[in-house]
């Protein structure tokens, strides 16, 4: 009995002086036995590891080495988890809110892609309307090329009527050098036969005259003949000119049937790229659905988290409250029991066998409690467990959603520069289609000049002139066009580039994109009208030209008439039995000559 008093004493005094000492807990717990003092300093231990493996190691809350021990406590773990918590719900928010915006643009952009598409889709249509006209513009080009070759079959009959024509003048003239010799013949026999000195005079003056016509006549058959050599030279150049032609014609339509072969090609290639763009778009749009679900999934995830959270934070408040309460039964015990060890009256051997067995309740019980705490902190830090899994694959799905969607802007990037290089080939495209339809018109106008021989020749060339110099300007306008191109695509890497740091240089770089097109627009416009306008200055400066030298080829017909109609009254006045008659009858040169000066002077005139 007294060993038992003295044991209950000691303890008495230990428990009084622990009391005494300052303790660094916020919850004080005296120890009561063995068993639960091993308990709690497991329950310790397992709180620290949870701790540490939960909380990441820049934490605010083991900044000192005296704080481990409050880091352990209850209190400490539900604050830490919900800060943490805190700081999980601003960071998906804040992500959330990010995505939103992100999704908002996206939207934006693609609805931006859908208009573009269906203006491509109108420029397609127009296109393949616009495909019949030019087809039959070509048919109307072989019909006048065949035009042409009818009309240079008549220009070779006209130059073999003007061979025959040649052959026939060079006959009368061999015929009057026989005329002339057979007359000097003539002369020389009057001349041996000797008669009256009075006709040997007029004789030898009808000579004199005659052999002066002779000379006139002869030098009027060798300006006949270089004429005549001129028009052969000329006849020769137009033949060749319209071998030229023909050639250039045939490589014309040879080209033209290349650039609508390339356009259909073009056409198909665009449709190809626009049902690309479609199901590009179709696929984004299922992505930018899937990662809206899977932010409602994370956001339940959330939610749920921060119900377990708070769950576990009621829990260990009353696993704390559970134990400050046997703390206080415990205390109670043991101060009933100083209480009647103090006393002076002697206890029976019944009351403290009755006290005895209360106590080993008591302590039974405590160990129950004890035991249904462990299971419940095991049960918690099972929870907490599956709890820190969950945030990790929330925030693994979060950033494989965010690489997702930064792959998508990607794309819708690659998407947009390549719209851009097709609205460049589509303009170079529609500069080409135009400078066919202005060829086609200005062939056309061709056509309707007059079918002279010159005049026809003359436009021919300069048309092919022009088309040369026509090519020179588009080749530059194209080299142009490919450096604004790069240049514009240079700026959009740039402004894509200040995008992705801020909103608002995004907006400044829209604005830049908006100069930068109305710029392109502008040059483009410009340089078509300059091209219109050289054009125009060169079409006048050949249809004058043409109209000069039809007006000279006019004259030189008139002239060449009328000396045929010269020659053919003197062959008519020409009578080749009485050849002196004949030569007295003849006109002379000066009179021809005199009547064709005031012809000429009267053409020029008119």
């Amino acid at each position: 009995m007294f060993s038992s008093q003295t044991s209950i004493e000691t303890k008495g005094e230990e428990v009084e002086e622990e009391e005494e000492k300052p303790t660094v807990e916020p919850t004080p717990i005296v120890e009561l036995d063995d068993q639960t003092a091993a308990a709690t300093e497991a329950l310790k231990i397992r709180g620290k590891k949870m701790a540490q493996s939960l909380r990441p190691r820049t934490s605010p809350y083991k900044n000192n080495a005296d704080d481990e021990d409050r880091s352990g406590s209850p209190d400490s773990i539900a604050a830490t988890y919900t800060i943490r918590d805190n700081r999980t719900e601003r960071q998906t928010r804040i992500k959330l809110e990010s995505l939103e915006r992100r999704l908002r643009a996206n939207e934006k952009s693609r609805k931006e892609i859908e208009l573009e598409v269906e203006k491509w889709r109108r420029l397609a249509e127009r296109n393949s309307k616009r495909l019949p006209e030019l087809e039959i513009e070509l048919a109307e080009a072989t019909q006048a090329r065949d035009e042409w070759m009818a009309k240079s079959q008549e220009l070779e009959v006209l130059i073999t009527q003007l061979t025959q024509e040649r052959d026939e003048l060079q006959k009368r003239l061999d015929e009057m050098e026989d005329r002339v010799d057979g007359f000097s013949r003539k002369i020389s026999v009057l001349m041996d036969v000797g008669e009256e000195p009075k006709d040997l005079e007029g004789v030898e003056k009808e000579i004199s005259n005659n052999l002066e016509k002779i000379g006139q006549l002869e030098k009027e058959n060798m300006e006949l003949k270089d004429a005549v050599q001129m028009l052969s030279s000329k006849l020769t150049t137009n033949q060749d000119n319209v071998s030229t032609l023909m050639n250039q014609l045939e490589s014309s339509k040879i080209q033209s049937s290349e650039i609508h072969g390339i356009c259909r090609k073009e056409l198909e290639i665009r449709q190809e790229h626009e049902h690309r763009i479609n199901h590009d778009v179709t696929i984004l749009n299922s992505t930018v659905n899937e990662q809206k679900h899977e932010l409602e999934m994370l956001k339940s995830e959330i939610r749920c988290l921060r119900s377990y959270s708070q769950e576990m934070s009621n829990s260990n408040r009353n696993n704390i409250i559970l134990l400050k309460a046997a703390e206080t039964e415990r205390r109670s015990f043991l101060e009933t029991l100083v209480v009647l060890l103090n006393e002076n009256i002697e206890a029976t051997e019944n009351d403290i066998k009755k006290t005895i067995r209360d106590l080993v309740r008591a302590k039974n019980s405590e160990q129950t409690k004890r035991l249904e705490a462990e299971k419940k902190a095991a049960n918690a830090e099972a929870i907490l467990l599956d709890q820190a899994k969950n945030q990790r694959s929330a925030l693994f799905r979060a950033r494989l959603s965010e690489e997702e969607y930064a792959k998508a802007e990607e794309k819708i990037a690659e998407l947009e520069q390549e719209l851009l290089a097709s609205d460049l080939e589509r303009k170079n495209l529609e500069h080409q289609i135009s400078n066919l339809d202005n060829c086609v018109a200005k062939v056309s106008q061709l056509l309707d000049v007059p079918s002279t021989l010159g005049g026809v020749f003359d436009g021919i060339f300069e048309r092919i002139e022009y088309l040369l110099q026509q090519e020179a300007i588009h080749k530059l306008v194209l080299n142009e066009n490919r450096l604004i191109s790069d240049g514009i695509i240079r700026s959009l890497q740039g402004v894509k580039k200040e995008l992705s740091g801020s909103e608002k240089k995004g907006l400044k770089t829209l604005n830049i994109v908006e100069k930068l097109n109305k710029d392109f627009l502008t040059t483009v416009t410009i340089e078509t009208l300059k091209a219109a306008d050289l054009e125009k200055h060169t079409m006048k400066k050949k249809m004058s030209e043409q109209e000069q030298k039809i007006r000279q080829l006019e004259r030189e017909k008139k002239e060449g008439e009328r000396i045929r109609s010269i020659i053919a009254k003197w062959e008519k006045r020409q009578n080749p039995k009485d050849g002196v008659k004949a030569f007295r009858s003849t006109p002379s040169i000066d009179h021809v000559r005199t009547k064709s000066q005031t012809s000429m002077s009267a053409t020029s005139q008119t």
